[in-house]
């Protein structure tokens, strides 16, 4: 508590106050604002540039403001402060509203203004590069390397590849397209546009490429489906001498599952082990998702075992690695166990467990799981929507089916598919023939099981004629190639049964 007994000077105060925005620390502020206050200098710029970097730094804007209107003609130290704390927060209206009022007085911006801008525009994908270089060069501000990475995440926002290649010609003429930092997002940048080529290029321009470099452009490639090129660069990486660390690590991996290459993924493991990497939740969710889909429960459940706390990535990779290799039975057990331990099942995990109720027939489970659905709030969510009447028509549940299919927000082909196939299930043909028509009548088109579905429908009930219609139709929506996804024995034994 300070002793207001000693007579303050203006000299401690300032720079009282600078120590509270390093240490974040509003409540020492709070104190010397109320000092201020009583001594008449909350209205000084000096004083209130800094009581309003305080506020906003603590995300306190309203006080902030409280502060800046106090001010008695802002100079561009208070403007500054607080455009700073609004770009802070990333409004980006209300801090193109202040730099406009700031123009309008006529203070001129400096560089810590249109860095905030620069970036706050960035955030909301509103930068146009070659105006922000027109604008930087009108009020001989330099263009510092954070400016630049500034305008490079927002042409990243705006997956602008003609911006990022506008850019990295500059880049070029200043000399800086081989900085770290610079380089690091340029690679994203291409990356994300499309241009792995380009991100290859900007790679091979760095000398030395640190291991924030490789794993830029390892992850680049991992994320965009250059998964063989990506471990072809890990091992280039360790040949030069880089030691990955568990970024790295996630995303070779990452590149390991999609081409489902287990053997590969096991010497990565091995190597992980040497690092003691793998209880790391990131590095053994991605561990768990290579041995899930490869299908590959034994490893699998060693790593999840190895975890010290399995989030909901983990328990989800679980239950797919069970649910991939057609345990039904022990993805429900396992759902069973995630709930016991207190976690919440997310989209994914409700999907794997409604599939593996329906593949049972566990109709109690599945009811018990729709109920948890509704109180999570899914039940628009149109996965989750037909996952529920795959479950329910497998079940043979009609009426669950029908109230579920009612409800549905949006309805595509897949629960159009299950209602038409669980009425054909049960010996209705004339609902399953309403329901093609409700979905024709929205405009879907039906894919080959579902025509395959009516087709044996026909064929059950002897419905030789409108049998040959869906023919017709099928070849009319989606021409004559669905033929090579349909049995030939389909028509044949409609025909049989005439």
């Amino acid at each position: 508590m300070i002793n207001l007994v000693l007579p303050y000077r203006r000299n401690e105060i300032y720079k009282t106050l600078q120590i509270c925005i390093i240490r974040k620390d509003n409540l020492l502020g709070r104190e010397l604002h109320w000092i201020l206050v009583c001594y008449g200098y909350e209205s000084e710029n000096t004083f209130g540039s800094q009581l309003i970097r305080l506020y906003s730094i603590n995300s306190n804007l309203k006080e902030a403001d409280q502060v800046f209107d106090q001010v008695i003609k802002p100079n561009l130290c208070s403007w500054s402060a607080i455009i700073a704390g609004y770009a802070r927060v990333g409004n980006a209206k209300k801090t193109l509203e202040l730099y406009e009022k700031m123009q309008q007085c006529g203070i001129k911006p400096n560089n810590e203004v249109f860095l905030c801008m620069l970036k706050v525009c960035s955030s909301q994908g509103l930068v146009d590069i070659p105006d922000a270089i027109k604008l930087l060069h009108g009020h001989n501000i330099p263009l510092s390397n954070n400016i630049f990475i500034s305008l490079l995440q927002g042409s990243l926002k705006l997956k602008s590849l003609s911006s990022c290649r506008y850019l990295f010609e500059l880049l070029k003429c200043e000399g800086r397209e081989s900085i770290e930092l610079i380089a690091n997002q340029l690679i994203r940048n291409f990356a994300a546009c499309g241009s792995l080529e380009g991100a290859r290029h900007v790679f091979e321009m760095i000398v030395n490429p640190s291991m924030h470099t490789w794993n830029a452009i390892i992850s680049a490639h991992a994320n965009h489906g250059e998964s063989e090129h990506a471990v072809i660069l890990f091992h280039r990486m360790q040949e030069e001498g880089i030691e990955p660390d568990e970024y790295i690590f996630t995303c070779t991996l990452k590149a390991c599952a999609a081409m489902e290459a287990g053997e590969l993924g096991r010497l990565l493991h091995h190597q992980i082990l040497e690092f003691q990497l793998e209880s790391n939740i990131t590095v053994g969710n991605a561990l768990l998702d290579l041995y899930a889909k490869c299908s590959d429960l034994e490893d699998a459940n060693k790593v999840f075992n190895s975890l010290k706390n399995p989030d909901i990535i983990s328990w989800g990779s679980m239950t797919l690695a069970f649910s991939q290799s057609g345990h039904d039975f022990a993805v429900v057990e396992l759902y069973d166990c995630m709930r016991w331990e207190g976690m919440v099942p997310n989209r994914v995990i409700f999907l794997h467990v409604l599939k593996a109720c329906g593949n049972i027939g566990a109709l109690q489970h599945g009811r018990l799981l729709h109920k948890q659905v509704l109180q999570h709030g899914l039940q628009s969510d149109a996965l989750i929507g037909s996952a529920l009447i795959e479950m329910y028509a497998t079940c043979g549940n009609i009426d669950d089916l029908k109230n579920v299919f009612s409800r549905l927000v949006v309805r595509d082909v897949v629960s159009w598919g299950a209602m038409i196939g669980a009425h054909v299930h049960q010996g209705d043909y004339q609902s399953a023939a309403g329901y093609l028509g409700g979905m024709l009548h929205e405009g879907l088109i039906p894919d080959a099981a579902i025509f395959t579905n009516m087709l044996t429908s026909c064929s059950h009930a002897g419905l030789l004629n409108i049998g040959i219609e869906y023919f017709r139709i099928m070849i009319g929506k989606c021409g004559s190639f669905i033929l090579q996804e349909i049995e030939e024995v389909l028509a044949i034994k409609m025909l049989q049964y005439v």
